[in-house]
C-alpha cells in the first residue's frame, strides 16, 4: 500500500488502481489508425508537469512501480517525483469519469455495497495528499529564503521537481515506511456511506 495522509479505504484504493491502469494504457500504447496522432504531444498534454521532468518511458516506469507498490501489503513512502505523476494520473481519471457519469447516468464504480456516482477530485486530494508542494509556483519558491523553506517544511526533492530537473536515482526510490498487512478498510461514514453519491463526502469529514 502507498503511504498517504490517511490510510486508503476500499473506494480510494479502487480509484487509485483504475487511475494507474488507465494512465499506463495512455502512456504505453500508441493510438493506432490515426495519422495525425502524436504520442509525445499527447503525453505532454495528459501529463503537463511530469512531461517536463520525465520522458514518456520514464513516466511509464514510475506508473508501473506505483501499481506494484499499491498492491504490496507493506506501507511505502513516495517522494515528490512520484507524487507529481500520481496526481496527474488521478486527475486524468477522476475528472473525465465524473463527467461521463453525469452524461450517461451510470455509476463510475461499485465496491462491495458502495456505489460511486461522482468523484470530487479536489476534495480527494485534500483528504489523501499531505500537501501539493510539487505544484508550488517555481518563481515564488526560488524567491523564498532558506529559513522560510525550512519553516514550510519543503522536502529535499521539491526543488528538483519545481525546477524540472531530472531526479537523482535515490529520489525515485520507494522507501518502506512500515512492514505489515495493510489492507484497505470500508470507508468511514465521514468519507462515504451507502447513501452517498460523490466520493469523498468532505462536508461531513471527521476532524
Amino acid at each position: 500500500m502507498l503511504l498517504f495522509q490517511q490510510n486508503p479505504d476500499k473506494i480510494f484504493s479502487e480509484i487509485l488502481r483504475l487511475a494507474l491502469e488507465v494512465a499506463v494504457d495512455v502512456v504505453k500504447f500508441p493510438r493506432e489508425g490515426t495519422d495525425d496522432y502524436d504520442d509525445e504531444k499527447n503525453y505532454e498534454i495528459v501529463f503537463p508537469n511530469a512531461s517536463k521532468i520525465f520522458s514518456r518511458k520514464q513516466t511509464l516506469k514510475i506508473l508501473e512501480n506505483l501499481q506494484g507498490y499499491h498492491e504490496d501489503s507493506n506501507l511505502w513512502k513516495m517522494t515528490d517525483y512520484h507524487m507529481v505523476v500520481l496526481y496527474e494520473a488521478l486527475k486524468n481519471f477522476c475528472v473525465p469519469a465524473t463527467e461521463m457519469a453525469i452524461d450517461s447516468g451510470e455509476a463510475i464504480l461499485t465496491v462491495g455495497d458502495y456505489t460511486v456516482w461522482g468523484i470530487d477530485f479536489d476534495d480527494l486530494i485534500e483528504c489523501y495528499f499531505q500537501d501539493q508542494d510539487f505544484l508550488f509556483d517555481k518563481d515564488l519558491f526560488l524567491d523564498m529564503t532558506e529559513e522560510m523553506k525550512k519553516k514550510l517544511e519543503f522536502r529535499n526533492e521539491t526543488f528538483g521537481v519545481l525546477t524540472k530537473q531530472p531526479p537523482h536515482e535515490t529520489e525515485v526510490v520507494f522507501k518502506c515506511h512500515e512492514e505489515g498487512e495493510f489492507i484497505p478498510t470500508d470507508p468511514r461514514p465521514s468519507m462515504f456511506t451507502k447513501e452517498s453519491r460523490v466520493y469523498p463526502t468532505v462536508s461531513e469529514k471527521e476532524d
